[in-house]
């Protein structure tokens, strides 16, 4: 996607480069003259965990929410940039398959070769949220990391900065028969765009609980309800690509006697929703899309 504006009488050309699934370059090209150029890069989220699968009336636990993607930015001058730079924007993890780094490069490459990179999402791809065991809760999706200029040397020719994502929340367990509450995600806290998935519900011989929420900041005043204890699906996050800001899934609600709710699928490079328990285990959402977006002025 291109867009076109002015900044007095500046003209600034972005274009916004969504996730391809194979990850094939997409090209861009120097438009004729500009004199700045800003990269923006946010890679894929992780998956959700998947609920633990158990009869009814046993010990099972809940799959945890992935963790989110970090972010890169730099500002080049762009007499020091080639006329052509080769863009990758990461996918978000699902069944099988782990997320991917957003990033650019100088030149075609078939991974991330750090002789090449100009920006990248971080240095590790956001975690995929642990699955549910038999009473034990599925861990919490590790955050993706921000990316080390020492590891990437030609980003120290621009203005760099970046930002690790946020972990996503841990599985409902089991106590005293009862399944105990999975960790709901407050987005906007201590990560900056991307937000980690909640757990999902976890239960117990006696209750099963329901999936955990993501809840914005009181002065967004926004929330993305967990699944409830009959197998409720979690709900989906939400993507401002304006903003370039996204939403964690929800996690999916446990259900003592059937399946167990799924979670939610993660915004833009943001995390799954942990999956419900159940005696069938529900599914952990697919993490976020990753973004690259090249504005030159």
């Amino acid at each position: 996607m291109l867009e076109e504006s002015f900044v007095g009488n500046k003209k600034v050309t972005t274009t916004y480069y969504k996730s391809n699934l194979v990850q094939k370059p997409q090209a861009w090209v120097k438009p004729k003259g500009c004199s700045m150029i800003q990269i923006i890069c946010i890679g894929g989220g992780g998956q959700g965990g998947t609920g633990f699968s158990g009869s009814s009336a046993t010990a099972r636990g809940g799959g945890a929410g992935g963790g989110s993607s970090g972010y890169g930015r730099t500002i080049i001058p762009a007499c020091l940039v080639p006329e052509t730079l080769y863009v990758y924007p990461g996918n978000g993890g699902t069944v099988g398959t782990t997320a991917s780094p957003s990033f650019v490069s100088v030149v075609p490459t078939n991974g991330l070769n750090g002789s090449y990179i100009l920006c990248t999402s971080g240095d590790v791809v956001a975690g995929k949220g642990g699955d549910g065991g038999s009473g034990a809760a599925g861990t919490a999706g590790t955050a993706g990391t921000i990316p080390t200029i020492g590891n990437w040397p030609l980003m120290a020719i621009g203005l760099f900065t970046g930002t690790a994502g946020q972990a996503g929340g841990a599985g409902g367990g089991t106590s005293g028969g009862n399944g105990t509450t999975p960790t709901a995600i407050v987005y906007l806290n201590g990560s900056v765009l991307t937000c980690g998935g909640s757990g999902g519900g976890g239960g117990g011989n006696t209750s099963v609980s329901a999936g955990a929420s993501v809840t914005t900041q009181a002065d967004w005043g926004q929330t993305n309800a967990g699944g409830a204890t009959s197998g409720g699906s979690g709900n989906p996050g939400w993507t401002l690509y304006r903003h370039l800001m996204g939403f964690g899934g929800s996690g999916g609600g446990g259900h003592n006697t059937a399946t167990g709710g799924d979670g939610g699928q993660g915004g833009l490079g943001s995390g799954g929703g942990g999956g419900g328990c159940g005696v069938t285990g529900g599914v952990g959402g697919d993490g976020g899309p990753g973004i690259v977006v090249i504005s030159a002025w």
